[in-house]
C-alpha cells in the first residue's frame, strides 16, 4: 500500500510534534525540580533566620531578666536605706 507524499509529510510532522512534546515535558520537569530546589534552599535559609531570631530573642530575655534583677537589687537597697533612715 503506497502512501501519497502528502500523507508521508503529515506523518513526519506528527512524529516530530510528538517528540517535541516529550522534550517540552522533560524541560518542564527540570524547571520544576530546579524551582523546588530553590524553594528548599530558601526554606532552609528561612529556618536559619528563625534560629537567629530565636537566639536574639532569648538574649534579649536574658538581658531583661538581668535588668529586672538589677532593679530588684536597687529596690532592696532603697528599702534598706529607708529602714536605716527610719531607725
Amino acid at each position: 500500500m503506497m502512501q501519497s507524499a502528502e500523507e508521508q509529510k503529515e506523518q513526519r510532522s506528527r512524529r516530530s510534534r510528538r517528540s517535541r512534546g516529550t522534550e517540552g515535558a522533560e524541560e518542564q520537569k527540570e524547571q520544576r525540580s530546579r524551582g523546588e530546589e530553590e524553594q528548599r534552599s530558601r526554606r532552609s535559609r528561612g529556618a536559619e533566620g528563625a534560629e537567629e531570631q530565636r537566639s536574639r530573642r532569648s538574649r534579649g530575655a536574658e538581658e531583661q531578666k538581668e535588668q529586672r534583677s538589677r532593679g530588684a537589687e536597687g529596690a532592696e537597697e532603697q528599702r534598706s536605706r529607708r529602714s536605716k533612715g527610719a531607725d
